[in-house]
């Protein structure tokens, strides 16, 4: 009997709180379109070393796509910092960085080591009142729900699921979404709080470390001038039946250049692909007006 009245609490519990929450689940256009949302709530999620769990990663991703659209002004990143050699956050914050987010936008919770504590702490720390959360099907309806429960005005956008969630991950979530709904009820208070960091200030103020930047670089030869030089190349060729080796790098760097045509220049890679194309193209230059002048 005490076994089947748990299971129908349990149940019960689970209901109730995605019932409660499924009108405020929404979809990133209409996020887009909410007016004075304070931030974007990215909940952290297992990382190796600086390396994100697919799980992370795709949170991440729907967290920055969110404010480029305009969702939100701040973009806070909870997570697990407890422990020098572990930290959610910073690897989470720089990612951000890498994609051209601002530094001062990106808010880092160091001490996020649960759901229930990352929205304590979002209104209890830094002074939150409307926000979006993002976070897998799975686990946006406890994270709203805590929010909610917790005086804030939350609004949940889902991330994709990554390939690597199982029902392992489901059981978890229905035994924690019993855990919060006890938690939500008598509020307890965070491992940490600490003084207020306001969400309408800088988020630098959550720094623990430097971040690398990287910025655009001027490059010495545009995109559109490699182009013309291949097309020469290509002429070169069609005049020069021994010139196979001018085919085969003709096309190798054709595609490389349409590929980083429309690139950022923030990726090193990019930087690199480019600047070694630059270096060829003297060469490159003198041997087709060789040809050509055959």
């Amino acid at each position: 009997m005490i076994g089947i009245v748990c299971l129908a609490a349990v149940i019960g519990i689970n209901y109730y709180m995605k019932q409660k929450v499924s009108d405020s689940i929404i979809t990133e256009n209409a996020a887009a379109e909410l007016t004075d949302a304070d931030c974007i709530i990215v909940p952290g999620c297992l990382v190796w070393g600086t390396s994100p769990s697919p799980t992370l990663l795709n949170r991440r991703d729907k967290g920055i796509e969110l404010y480029k659209s305009g969702a939100a002004p701040k973009l806070p990143m909870s997570g697990d910092h407890g422990r020098k050699d572990y930290d959610e956050v910073n690897a989470m914050k720089q990612y951000a960085i890498d994609k051209g987010i601002p530094s001062e936008v990106i808010f880092m919770d160091h001490a996020g080591f649960s759901t229930y504590e990352t929205m304590y702490r979002a209104a209890a720390v830094f002074d939150a009142k409307r926000v979006i959360i993002v976070s897998q099907d799975s686990h946006i309806h406890r994270c709203v729900y805590d929010a909610q429960a917790l005086g804030l005005e939350a609004y949940g956008v889902t991330a994709e699921t990554s390939s690597y969630h199982n029902r392992i991950y489901d059981i978890r979530e229905v035994a924690a979404r019993c855990k919060d709904f006890v938690w939500t009820a008598i509020k307890p208070k965070p491992t940490y709080l600490g003084e207020v960091i306001p969400i309408s200030g800088s988020g630098d103020l959550t720094n623990d470390k430097e971040f690398t930047y990287y910025k655009k670089v001027p490059l010495p030869i545009t995109v559109e001038v490699l182009l013309s030089v291949l097309k020469k190349m290509h002429l070169a060729h069609s005049l020069c039946t021994r010139s196979c080796f001018f085919s085969d790098l003709y096309i190798t760097l054709l595609d490389l250049l349409f590929a980083f045509k429309e690139c950022s220049h923030y990726l090193r890679i990019e930087h690199a692909a480019l600047t070694v194309c630059y270096h060829l193209h003297g060469n490159l230059m003198r041997e087709c007006l060789l040809i050509t002048s055959r």
